[in-house]
């Protein structure tokens, strides 16, 4: 049977008063599954993460994912590593500096769309179409605005999956930035899994 394993988590905070923006501190959560790729599995404060957390901890009962280091992952388990790596978020200019990266393209594809929505990031971002399809390409981690902009707007213009809206990337290997899973917790040491390098990771 086919299973996804979770080798690292990382959440990635985006302060309001950095963005400028009257919005709950924004978050992004990270991970890098079996093949050692990043993916984006959520974007929001720590509420709709938790959320998600909640709906993907479900895989785990079947055995459907687990934990890189466990054999079975408890729904319990996987729910308390994403609530550790939000209390251990890296700030977004540092996360930039540990190599990762992070592309978003908004896809109009509601039928009535918020105008509120359409007219604010048409200010700032010149949208492109292709396809037939319009959409609005961001950079969350080079342009605190776009990242403003997607944690106000994106839901409000684009509905599909967020894995679908964002593509990440970042260190697959320890030994490629040992600086980032050596890094210093700022609560405790993230679990589960076997040493440090391989529960904070990224």
């Amino acid at each position: 049977m086919s299973h996804r394993i979770c080798y690292h988590h990382l959440a990635i905070s985006f302060p309001s008063k950095e963005l400028e923006k009257s919005y709950p501190a924004g978050r992004l959560a990270w991970e890098r599954s079996y093949y050692r790729t990043w993916s984006v599995i959520e974007y929001g404060n720590d509420t709709r993460i938790m959320e998600s957390a909640v709906r993907s901890a479900a895989f785990c009962e079947g055995g459907h994912m687990r934990l890189y280091g466990e054999r079975y992952t408890y729904p319990e388990s996987y729910i308390r590593r994403i609530r550790n790596v939000l209390a251990n978020a890296v700030h977004f200019k540092e996360a930039r500096g540990y190599g990762f990266s992070l592309a978003a393209e908004l896809e109009l594809n509601l039928s009535h769309p918020c105008e509120d929505a359409l007219t604010s990031i048409n200010l700032h971002v010149n949208p492109k179409e292709q396809n037939g399809k319009q959409y609005w390409p961001l950079s969350p981690l080079d342009n605190p605005l776009h990242a403003a902009l997607l944690m106000l707007y994106g839901r409000s213009i684009d509905t599909r999956p967020t894995f679908m809206v964002m593509a990440a990337d970042g260190p697959r290997f320890k030994n490629a930035a040992r600086n980032f899973f050596h890094r210093p917790l700022k609560h405790g040491r993230l679990k589960p899994g076997h040493d440090q390098s391989d529960d904070v990771a990224a």
